[in-house]
């Protein structure tokens, strides 16, 4: 059982901040993991046939070759209350699903994180269940990947209630103007369904 923590700066091959392997279920909570790196996959945490259960947590700015913020291989945590911002990795900036992974992820906000696929989420023979969870300004996209629709989701704004108020309803994307980036995000939305 692992809360109040903070794992700041750590490196490594895999799991830079943390690595769970052959069946370890750790409890994470109230934890920061923040500027981790892995030069293969999981800079924040490494999951592998491991399913903890993490709660109230940040994950920002950490890196990996896959899954900068979180990585799952056959393992199926669940994530709730979670911030993944601001990580890095060349698939699953935020977090990465692979082999059969399925966690479950509730109350995330997932921003601002980055890849050349999966900018907020990668899923790879995964489907995670994703509920009351915001994506947006992850690039290139904000999911990549099949997941289960558990509700209440929203690619367009990151902080619950979903959404937030507007005052300007078609300034899809708050920069204060109405233009081609607020059709865009309109299109990118297209057929999904409304909370």
């Amino acid at each position: 059982t692992v809360s109040n923590c903070t794992f700041s700066g750590n490196s490594a091959d895999a799991g830079g901040g943390m690595r769970n392997s052959n069946g370890s279920n750790p409890t994470v909570t109230n934890c920061t993991f923040i500027g981790n790196t892995a030069t293969g996959v999981g800079g924040g945490m490494y999951n592998t046939a491991s399913s903890p259960t993490v709660s109230n947590c940040t994950f920002s700015g950490n890196s990996a070759g896959v899954g900068g913020g979180m990585w799952n291989d056959n393992s199926s945590p669940t994530v709730s209350n979670c911030t993944f911002s601001g990580n890095s990795a060349d698939a699953g900036g935020g977090m990465s699903n692979i082999d059969g992974s399925n966690p479950t992820v509730t109350n995330c906000t997932f921003s601002g994180n980055s890849a050349i696929v999966g900018g907020g989420m990668w899923n790879d023979n995964s489907s995670p269940t994703v509920s009351n969870t915001g994506f947006c300004d992850n690039t290139p996209d904000q999911i990549n990947g099949g997941f289960t629709d558990g509700g209440g989701n929203s690619l367009l704004y990151c902080a619950p209630p979903i959404p937030k108020p507007n005052p300007c309803p078609t300034d899809i994307n708050d920069d204060g103007v109405t233009n081609v980036l607020d059709l865009i995000d309109v299109l990118l939305a297209f057929g999904q369904a409304c909370p």
